[in-house]
């Protein structure tokens, strides 16, 4: 269904019932209403619709604000329950729903499983025309976010086409002519969906770090292995997940780069970043080691104390916790904290204050 589609139709329902008529502009601002929203327009700013699996419930502080805009449209007050009845009905109907794209970029991005529950129906395997409508919408209007995640939802799936080379070798078959059915048939058509959605998402992926969005350009570094991708980020000198620049630096044996985005995590309060900060880069800075663990402390955190812990080392019990009365073989995993040099107490008190500079920053900027 697209956004066209759901308009005529909540129009015609709506007209059929009420007896009365509505301009299809009208709609747009009802449906944007309906979901709290002052006007189309500001929906359209950082929200998209979509369809989810089971019915979306219209708070009742919703229903009000959509009752008071159906007057301010120009319509007859008497038929704002009349309407708002009809038009939640529909709604819930169509499964229809808004969400923000910051959330469905942050959901695509952690959770695989995220869209599950958008899928038109049960094992489709599509996702929401109106989803991917709006979308598209957005990111032909020049907006970065709405780029990355379609090259999300287009991410290529590790297990379509997984045949490998079979899916590879019988698509060129049929380019090359030959009439294939049965399996062969299904792996060239798995192979083709495959090839026809990396180019979606690397041309998505391209447009987002294009418009400067450093997740698509870490993830561009990754898929390429390519360090330009890296200077981009650097020179706006801003990202949402340091640790995961430092990362990629790593990968791409730019270490300059990833002691410069964990110093950035670090001066934020990751405590991890600090712990490897210490123990694998400033070994000959050992001030510097100690203002990093003066400030771990004050965000609560002991970095010389061990968290090493015993696992079961294969068996029916592989990899849990160490239980002595079952016995075995054994391994240690986790953190033994750090091991931090002598230092000279007017060394410690200057380690401190800097400590005491960032943790203000930190607080500042909670």
């Amino acid at each position: 269904m697209t956004i066209k589609e759901l308009a005529y139709s909540a129009q015609q329902n709506l007209e059929s019932i009420t007896a009365c008529s509505f301009k299809r502009a009208h709609i747009y601002e009802l449906l944007a209403a309906l979901f709290g929203f002052k006007s189309y327009a500001a929906l359209c700013s950082d929200s998209v619709f979509t369809q989810r699996e089971k019915s979306k419930v219209i708070p009742d502080e919703y229903r009000t604000i959509f009752q008071q805009r159906v007057i301010e449209l120009g319509y007859d007050p008497s038929i704002t329950d009349t309407t708002a009845s009809t038009f939640i009905s529909f709604v819930e109907e169509k499964h229809i729903d808004v969400l923000v794209v910051t959330d469905l970029v942050d959901g695509l991005s952690d959770d695989e499983s995220y869209m599950e529950e958008f899928w038109t129906s049960p094992n489709s395997g599509e996702y929401p025309l109106i989803l991917l409508e709006f979308l598209e919408a957005k990111a032909s209007r020049g907006d970065h976010l709405a780029h990355f995640a379609l090259a999300l939802l287009h991410r290529p799936d590790d297990d379509e086409g997984s045949q490998g080379a079979s899916g590879e070798y019988w698509y060129s078959q049929e380019k090359q002519g030959r009439e294939l059915t049965g399996v062969e048939k299904e792996w060239a058509d798995q192979y083709a969906r495959l090839l026809k959605e990396t180019e979606k998402y690397t041309f998505h992926l391209r447009e987002a770090g294009r418009l400067g969005n450093t997740s698509a350009l870490l993830a561009l570094a990754e898929l390429f292995h390519d360090p330009s991708y890296l200077d981009a980020i650097n020179m706006h000198g801003i990202s949402d997940d340091p640790i995961r620049v430092a990362e990629v630096a790593e990968t791409l044996g730019r270490m300059e780069d990833a002691v410069h985005w964990l110093n950035v995590a670090a001066e934020a309060g990751d405590t991890d970043a600090m712990r490897r900060l210490i123990v694998e880069f400033e070994r000959g800075d050992v001030q510097q080691s100690w203002m990093w663990f003066y400030l771990a402390e004050m965000l609560g955190t002991d970095l010389t104390e061990s968290h090493l812990q015993a696992f079961h080392d294969g068996g029916q019990y592989a990899d849990e916790i160490y239980d002595d009365d079952v016995g075995g073989p054994l391994y240690a995993a986790g953190d033994e904290g750090v091991d931090l040099k002598s230092l000279s107490e007017e060394g410690k008190r200057e380690a401190r204050k800097q400590a005491e500079a960032i943790f203000e920053r930190i607080q500042q900027s909670e």
